[in-house]
């Protein structure tokens, strides 16, 4: 990196400023961040850091005694007026010393990778409350305990019978960029190609900043994943094996999730799990943020109780590009087929894979429109909905039928709705989806129709625009209005 020049900072303008609202306070912050790995947990706390006073130690996977030499080593270099001492002999008499530290400003400590160290010596978070009830919570000390094992963190730091449990200002469970910032990585890209980009790598910033916008996508996805010594290649193992002891199982579950088992029927027939059994699995994948369950708009509160109604989708748009694509091509990649793995399993079959994605980031422009009241009403619930309806077949036998639709809000009288469709697909909108949107209505009210699509609308379709029927493109969901 030349001298002078940083890397433009994207996104986390929100919890950036929650953060320096903390560091002005004038109360010890115990405060705890954690998410999976390459979320950018250490970029930001280096962004907050960079104007403060500041002691960033990253733990390893070494001895105990040796952290604490190191984490010792940290605390005493802060300062030359230091220098003169000894490492610590233990973990009370480095964490007493955290609260002595002569500063001009609030001293902020952070320890990266916790887990780590409390994996080394389990009784450090019993010594950390004991210094922090008796010494540290007088002090003006800002000290961040930071995770990439999220399990770990929320089991064994934050759990409440855990020794810290209550003495954290407050906990940053970090989640992925929104697509608004995501595709701020994308600067040169057409707003389809954000969006394919988006889709292949989500709002993971150590995947956008390799997923370089000087190659054309197939150029990204082909050298970070379609060769063996691609930048990507192992990124799911290392995740997995981070979190779980035994991820085979998990694993199981994600794959066949990513591939459309979605309903816990499903789910049961492809893993080989009976559901009670599946359902410990999904609650930890859902606790971890790999997973969320959908309930279809009009389930009521009863069926939402239930695992058997819900669609299990992944959170994560790696996961779903990768054993969509990738995982399926294992044998190819070790051959060195990177180009025939692309025009052959994955060139043809990007938009559709894309719209899922498209439909997801519809929503969250619905939502925006919302916020800024730019809607014929204000919504209080928006989702999709699905149900299965019998249909004759031209064989004349009667056939379920899974019907959808993209999108459903409604205001909280429940008489008004929005309807949407979402078309990511190199055709133009045409009337037939429209007639189609329209026999799905089941609800009693006042309709509102949102169309949304990548390549536009024929003309009988734009002769039906108007304050019930909108027509969006994607450049309009890039750039959605203010509330000025």
């Amino acid at each position: 990196m030349f001298a002078g020049l940083e890397p433009e900072f994207i996104g986390r303008a929100e919890e950036l400023k929650s953060f320096n609202e903390a560091y002005e306070s004038d109360e010890a912050q115990l405060i705890a961040v954690y998410g999976r790995r390459r979320v950018g947990k250490t970029e930001f706390l280096w962004q907050f850091c960079k104007d403060k006073p500041c002691i960033f130690f990253p733990c390893d996977t070494q001895t105990d005694d040796i952290q604490l030499e190191n984490f010792s080593k940290a605390l005493i270099g802060f300062s030359d007026e230091y220098s003169w001492m000894e490492p610590f002999r233990d973990w009370a008499s480095a964490f007493s010393f955290m609260g002595r530290i002569k500063t001009d400003r609030r001293l902020v400590v952070v320890i990266d990778e916790f887990p780590f160290m409390v994996d080394r010596n389990n009784a450090i978070p019993g010594i950390l409350k004991r210094i922090w009830d008796t010494e540290l919570f007088r002090t003006k000390v800002m000290l961040i305990l930071c995770g990439s094992s999220v399990s770990f963190m929320v089991d064994e730091i934050l759990g409440a019978e855990k020794p810290l449990y209550g003495r954290f200002s407050f906990t940053y469970p970090m989640s992925q960029l929104p697509y608004a910032d995501a595709v701020k990585f994308f600067t040169n890209y057409s707003n389809e190609d954000k969006l394919i980009a988006y889709s292949i790598t989500g709002g993971v910033p150590f995947y956008l900043e390799k997923f370089k916008q000087t190659r054309t996508v197939e150029e990204n996805v082909e050298k970070l994943m379609l060769v063996p010594n691609g930048a990507l290649r192992y990124e799911i193992e290392l995740l997995m094996n981070t979190e779980f002891r035994d991820p085979a199982t998990y694993i199981s579950i994600i794959k066949s999730i990513a591939v459309g088992n979605c309903s816990q029927s499903k789910l049961c027939g492809a893993t080989g799990l009976d559901g009670g059994v599946l359902n410990v699995y999904i609650k930890k994948l859902i606790k971890l943020g790999f997973v969320k369950d959908e309930y279809s708009f009009s389930a009521t509160e009863k069926e939402r109780s239930k695992p058997s109604r819900a669609h299990y989708i992944l959170t994560d748009n790696f996961f779903k590009f990768w054993y969509s694509f990738v995982n399926p091509n294992a044998d190819s990649i070790l051959k060195w087929r990177p180009v025939s793995i692309w025009n052959n399993s994955i060139k043809n079959h990007l938009h559709d894979y894309a719209s899922k994605t498209f439909g997801e980031v519809c929503i969250d422009y619905m939502r925006t429109l919302n916020i800024n009241n730019r809607l014929p009403f204000a919504f209080s619930r928006i989702g999709r909905e699905w149900w299965d309806e019998n249909v004759r077949q031209p064989d004349g036998s009667i056939k379920p039928v899974t019907k959808e639709v993209d999108m459903i809000a409604a205001d909280d009288t429940g008489t008004k709705f929005i309807y949407g469709e979402c078309k990511f697909k190199n055709e133009k909108f045409g009337m037939d989806e429209l007639n189609n949107l329209r026999s799905k209505v089941k609800n009693n009210g006042e309709i509102y129709y949102y169309l949304f699509s990548l390549r536009g609308f024929t003309e009988d379709v734009m002769s039906e625009a108007s304050s019930h029927t909108v027509l969006l493109t994607l450049d309009d969901v890039f750039n959605p209005p203010s509330d000025d």
